[in-house]
């Protein structure tokens, strides 16, 4: 292992560090005495061995021992996690200026005129997916726009390379180690409101019993109109106020039929509806975690999880009807003798009466 960490310990007129990995103190070399010479004992480190056993080189200063996010900061070293980007990623990310950078604005639907909007929690920090909804004679028309990463992480790219290594975006309690760049995952690539925004739009039909009866995929350019939370659709499906335009309340009205209708068509089906209850963890203005709180499940998190499921089954069933290569998950059915074992079981505890 050429890297380590542990705390400073100050020895007269040395210094050394006491490893995590390693019962024996380690020297510091003298090259690093500028980098360090305002902390004081106890202070986290990370250090490159230079030369074996026990002489090493400050790499950075991680923080005050027993910090919450000097150990979240031990954790991501240690697991290896990739915290900056190449320089030749961020080049690349800093080609895109603007949404106009490579794109030929004529060939994407204009729909920056209509009442989009985006759903998430209160501590979201990028915005994936922007939601509207419209009344079509009897029927409804459902529109998801979905951010149109790889227009700009092109296939073969050096930020599709980086990606491809980091595999997923990682979050931690109040922070986000993103998977491609900041300037494209919170900027060009965020649906942030009152903003125009390259998108992949998925437009579909869906009659009163939830059925789809049309799919259209198409590129688009979106503006979304608000930014709203859970809590804030919640308020106004319980009360019908909130603070944003005519428009949008019109579109929410709609979509809080049609995730309705949705959901019904789903448990006809025999769709299993998971209510999991999940939690939360309350930090303070520091980002250290007071408590683990409940988060309470709301139709509003219905709503966007009825929506999206409907999206992906619409995208899978284009995909399939123009004969498209695509990834897809099966579910297979289960297994006789283990659905009669779990029927016993479910009917032994009270869950079927017979």
């Amino acid at each position: 292992m050429n890297t380590i960490i542990g705390q400073i310990i100050l020895k007269k007129t040395k210094i050394f560090i006491k490893a995590d990995q390693y019962n024996n103190l380690i020297e510091i070399d003298s090259s690093s005495y500028n980098t360090i010479n305002k902390i004081n004992t106890g202070t986290i480190v990370e250090a490159k061995i230079i030369k074996y056993p026990y002489l090493a080189k400050i790499i950075q200063i991680i923080g005050k021992n027993g910090n919450f996010l000097t150990e979240i900061k031990k954790i991501i070293i240690n697991s290896g996690i990739k915290t900056k980007f190449t320089d030749s990623a961020s080049k690349e990310a800093s080609i895109y200026k603007n949404i106009k950078h490579q794109s030929n604005m004529k060939q994407r639907l204009n729909l920056t005129k209509l009442a989009f909007c985006t759903i998430d929690s209160k501590t979201s920090k990028d915005f994936d997916d922007a939601v509207l909804g419209t009344k079509i004679g009897k029927n409804f028309k459902l529109i998801v726009a979905i951010a149109d990463v790889a227009h700009y992480v092109r296939q073969g790219s050096v930020l599709d390379n980086e990606a491809y290594i980091r595999a997923t975006s990682i979050y931690y309690p109040g922070h986000c180690i993103p998977m491609i760049p900041e300037q494209l995952s919170n900027g060009l690539c965020s649906l942030q409101p009152n903003k125009n925004r390259l998108c992949l739009i998925v437009e579909m039909i869906i009659n009163t019993k939830g059925i789809v009866k049309n799919i259209k995929i198409n590129n688009a350019i979106i503006k979304s109109k608000a930014k709203l939370t859970y809590q804030e659709v919640q308020k106004f499906i319980d009360t019908n106020t909130l603070n944003v335009s005519h428009n949008i309340k019109i579109s929410l009205n709609i979509l809080i039929k049609i995730a309705r209708i949705l959901r019904k068509a789903r448990k006809k089906r025999g769709s299993l509806i998971f209510n999991i209850k999940e939690n939360y963890i309350k930090l303070n203005k520091l980002g250290e975690p007071l408590s683990i709180q409940p988060n309470t499940r709301l139709e509003a998190h219905n709503l966007i999880e009825d929506i999206m499921i409907t999206t992906n089954e619409a995208v899978a069933t284009f995909i399939k009807k123009n004969k498209q290569i695509s990834i897809y998950r099966i579910h297979e059915k289960p297994d006789e003798k283990k659905l009669h074992l779990f029927l016993n079981f479910a009917q032994a505890i009270g869950f079927l009466n017979n």
